[in-house]
């Protein structure tokens, strides 16, 4: 074969592979870009439902539909509640009713914001 020949070929798969390389960059690029786009909407979704979580302790949504699925939030909120309080009284803490701080069950006054303790 000729040397000219292998030099050429040898050329043309380094283009090829270096024209891939650069596709597949860019391609990585695009796809980072898209994630970050679809994170900007998972955000804003938050923010949609916590504005109607919101309004909806207050009293202000009347939609049926996504009052149903607030009270669900509640519900589960409360749940939430009740076994961190369960997690408190296995280590021997409580929360301050005044300030929401986290104290020790025997404590008199709140460390955080002297309330007296029941």
């Amino acid at each position: 074969m000729d040397f000219e020949k292998i030099k050429a070929s040898i050329e043309h798969g380094a283009t090829d592979a270096f024209k891939k390389t650069e596709e597949l960059i860019s391609t990585s690029k695009l796809n980072f870009k898209i994630s970050d786009k679809e994170q900007d909407i998972e955000s804003l979704y938050i923010k949609i439902g916590e504005k109607i979580y919101k309004d909806y302790e207050k009293n202000e949504l009347i939609d049926p539909y996504l009052v149903r699925y607030c009270k669900d939030i509640k519900k589960i909120k409360s749940e939430i509640k009740n076994i961190q309080i369960k997690i408190l009284k296995l280590q021997d803490r409580q929360t301050c009713p005044i300030c929401g701080n986290e104290i020790g069950r025997d404590d008199i006054y709140c460390n955080y914001c002297g309330s007296k303790q029941k």
